[in-house]
């Protein structure tokens, strides 16, 4: 327990970083895209549906020109079965908000560098949940288990 508790400590350091480190460069270029996913708090990167989103909308040119269906597709690859085609529309609208622009080509190469860290947090976020997974798994079979969750 005490080895997976570890590794999945450090797993989400390392999610938080990855986090940080794209939300960094979307700072720099994409402001629409924090926004949109911000709601009531500071925007979650790491949320299946914001990375959703960000593959098939990796800068504000493809983020604007997002056909609702699509986002909604996107949102139910992610697992959002609730309110999806709301989301959708909201998010749609949130990307095609007025925003600060880079360049285009400067957007297209900063939305290649966010396509990578979106690799990045994707594999760490899949390396935090399959950790959290197996100690679920493994608490299940200590002894003091059913005294622990009385």
């Amino acid at each position: 327990m005490a080895v997976l508790a570890r590794a999945q400590q450090d797993a989400i350091w390392r999610r938080t970083k990855a986090s940080n480190e794209l939300r960094a460069v979307l700072r720099e270029y994409y402001p629409g895209f924090l926004a949109a996913f911000a709601g009531k708090s500071a925007t979650n990167l790491a949320s299946t549906e914001a990375r959703a989103i960000l593959a098939i909308a990796p800068t504000p040119a493809t983020g604007a020109a997002l056909a609702k269906a699509r986002i909604a597709a996107a949102l139910r690859r992610a697992g959002r079965t609730r309110c999806v085609d709301r989301a959708a529309a909201d998010i749609k609208t949130a990307l095609r908000e007025p925003q600060l622009r880079q360049p285009e080509l400067v957007e297209k190469a900063m939305g290649v560098q966010a396509l990578a860290l979106l690799g990045t947090l994707d594999a760490a976020c899949t390396g935090a949940d399959d950790l959290a997974a197996a100690i679920s798994e493994y608490f299940q079979q200590h002894p003091d288990y059913e005294v622990i969750t009385s």
